[in-house]
């Protein structure tokens, strides 16, 4: 097992690095809003007729399962304006997902 040996120019750097990155980390509103306790919300939207027997969705329940959940989360009445809260038209948004079938 051979041993490596930090320079003092790269224990400076990482160490550098690593403040800055805790600073930022501990300076950010979610973090401060942890700290503080408050509580996070949590939005439970249900339909009985989301999926057919087959366990497929329709898309068009589906749809408007979502616009309630994002309005009800972030309090506000009309989609579009709820939707726009959440993304700006110069956005990129990539969805990923845990069930993909190989």
């Amino acid at each position: 097992m051979s041993e490596r040996t930090i320079d003092r120019r790269h224990f400076l750097i990482t160490g550098g690095t690593a403040m800055v990155a805790g600073a930022l980390t501990f300076s950010t509103p979610s973090f401060a809003a942890l700290l503080k306790g408050e509580k996070s919300r949590v939005v439970l939207i249900r339909h009985e007729k989301v999926t057919d027997r087959l366990n497929r969705p329709d898309k068009s329940i589906l749809a408007d399962m979502i616009d309630q959940a994002v309005t009800e989360l972030l309090q506000i009445q009309e989609v579009e304006a709820a939707w726009r809260r959440l993304i700006r038209p110069s956005d990129i948004v990539g969805i990923k997902t845990n069930v993909w079938k190989y």
